[in-house]
């Protein structure tokens, strides 16, 4: 989706013709949270696809309503998962009768609150605001995510590598700096 546009449409080897709206479709029928990263790399996806249709008019307007509608659904879960610490983990995607916002971080490995966190924050830094949860909950997760970023001791650093710069790549969008 980075390259093509603006044509629609590609054939792959075997003569298959498919359009930018068939990856849609198919990352649309993934289960939320299902996926690398619980689930983020479908929200990031779904989010690139929804910009590159700003620039190039690649989708039909029912799959932007679509993806629009899976992301707002996203962002509402994710305002209804988010920890008083202002952390997400990997269970974002459950419904729950009441919000988490009084409860404290989940006993999981820091690591795994950083990747969920930092996964969410980068592609809601990417995302339209009408897509977004609200300013308040993405502040509470980027000041999560600074707090515990700089808490990570240098033994910790090594094996918590593959999450933190996805954190560090959303407080950077987030706050308009370069990459």
């Amino acid at each position: 989706s980075s390259y093509l546009p603006p044509n629609g449409s590609w054939v792959n080897r075997f003569g298959e013709r498919f359009t930018f709206d068939d990856l849609a479709d198919a990352l649309l029928q993934r289960p939320e949270g299902e996926g690398p990263c619980y689930g983020t790399h479908v929200l990031y996806a779904l989010n690139y696809l929804i910009r590159i249709d700003e620039a190039c008019a690649v989708l039909e307007p029912v799959t932007v309503a679509r993806i629009r509608q899976r992301l707002q659904q996203a962002s509402m879960n994710l305002e209804n998962a988010q920890y008083s610490t202002g952390a997400w983990s990997e269970d974002w995607h459950v419904p729950r009768g009441e919000a988490r916002s009084s409860l404290p971080e989940p006993p999981l490995a820091a690591k795994n609150i950083v990747r969920a966190t930092g996964h969410h924050l980068e592609w809601i830094a990417l995302a339209n605001y009408d897509v977004r949860p609200s300013q308040a909950c993405v502040t509470r997760a980027s000041s999560y995510l600074l707090r515990r970023g700089l808490s990570f001791a240098p033994s910790e650093i090594g094996e918590s590598y593959g999450p933190l710069p996805h954190a560090a790549r959303a407080l950077c969008l987030l706050h308009n700096q370069d990459w």
